[in-house]
């Protein structure tokens, strides 16, 4: 504490001293020309505050930071920040020198100091008031050329950092989602779909119009020989289906009923049919009308041979008939005893025809 109050009345005698004698001659000297009683006072003035400044030590930096006055303040931050790069004061480094330009006096007081030599520059207004402080710090050759191969350095790898920042940033691109990219490739797929779905609904109209007209020739037929059979068809009954019938498709509904009794005169497949009573109602399935009758049957659609016998033909004997299963099988209401059965001999009795009604 009392070094400081020390330093203080120092800083404040020659402040005063400063100010009397630069105002009581302010009007001696010309404008740029700085007479020798103001020079020697400002110097004094000078090389006296920096001595104080150099002696100071950090809770005195700080406490004098803390006084309130904008010189006193810009000093003591202008040393602090200086002082460890200097280090301690060693001697004078020439002559203190002072400028007068622009209303103002600017003093510098030159120092060496253990680590570099620095300039302590003060300005001062044209009353001899201290406005301001600076520690200017100069450097040697070795420290310039050490410094500025350190900013080299840092500038060198600043950009190598940035190169490498604009490289990785440059290969994220591939994973930035490509919006027109994404709508080619979707509008590719879709013309695709379309394509696949218009081939497969011509495909499809080709087979149906193919089997429409098949169906259609041998609905035609069908009707063309029913039709002289009619009168004795009298009473049958059969539901049309909304697909074309085929062969094999007769033989697996036929045969459904296989075990179910055989009744003279009936129709019924799960009750009981005879003969014909039962292919009547098994075609009626699919919308084909046929006599109730073994000997009209023998008339019914167009005649094959045998050896040419396919799967839902009928197999017409003396008094009986069957559908023929293929591999010489046959599917039919055989007798009282033995009801709705397969046979594995179609032959097994002499064939009088084999009709195709489908």
């Amino acid at each position: 504490m009392k070094m400081i109050k020390k330093i203080t009345s120092v800083f404040m005698t020659f402040l005063v001293m400063a100010a009397l004698v630069i105002g009581s001659t302010s009007a001696v000297f010309a404008a740029d020309k700085v007479d020798d009683t103001v020079k020697s006072t400002l110097v004094t003035t000078a090389e006296g505050l920096t001595d104080a400044i150099v002696q100071l030590k950090d809770e005195e930096i700080e406490n004098y930071m803390s006084s309130g006055n904008d010189f006193t303040i810009s000093a003591m931050q202008s040393w602090q920040t200086s002082k460890d790069e200097l280090g301690a004061k060693k001697d004078s480094n020439g002559e203190t020198t002072v400028v007068f330009k622009d209303d103002q006096y600017t003093v510098t007081v030159p120092l060496k100091f253990e680590k570099a030599e620095a300039n302590f520059v003060y300005v001062f207004d044209s009353q001899g008031t201290p406005t301001s402080m600076s520690v200017d710090v100069q450097y040697g050759m070795g420290k310039t050329l050490q410094r500025a191969g350190l900013n080299t350095l840092m500038g060198i790898g600043t950009v190598f950092v940035m190169l490498i920042l604009l490289s990785l940033l440059i290969s994220l691109f591939r994973f930035i989602p490509n919006p027109e990219a994404k709508k080619a490739a979707e509008a590719r797929k879709k013309s695709s779909s379309t394509s696949g779905s218009n081939t497969a609904a011509s495909s499809g109209s080709s087979t149906s119009s193919k089997n429409n007209t098949s169906g259609s020739s041998s609905s035609a037929a069908t009707s063309k020989d029913n039709g002289s059979s009619s009168s004795s068809s009298s009473g049958s009954s059969g539901s049309s289906v909304s697909y074309n019938p085929t062969g094999q498709s007769v033989v697996n509904y036929a045969c459904q009923f296989v075990g179910n009794p055989y009744v003279w005169g009936g129709t019924s497949l799960t009750n009981g049919a005879d003969c014909s009573g039962f292919i009547m109602s098994i075609y009626a399935k699919f919308g084909v009308s046929l006599p109730h009758s073994s000997g009209a049957m023998a008339g019914c659609g167009r005649g094959v041979s045998y050896s040419e016998a396919m799967p839902g033909d009928i197999i017409c004997y003396a008094g009986h008939v069957a559908i023929y299963m293929g591999g010489g099988q046959i599917v039919h209401a055989s007798n009282a005893k033995d009801g709705i059965k397969i046979s594995g001999n179609a032959a097994y009795r002499p064939i009088v025809a084999v009709r195709r009604v489908l």
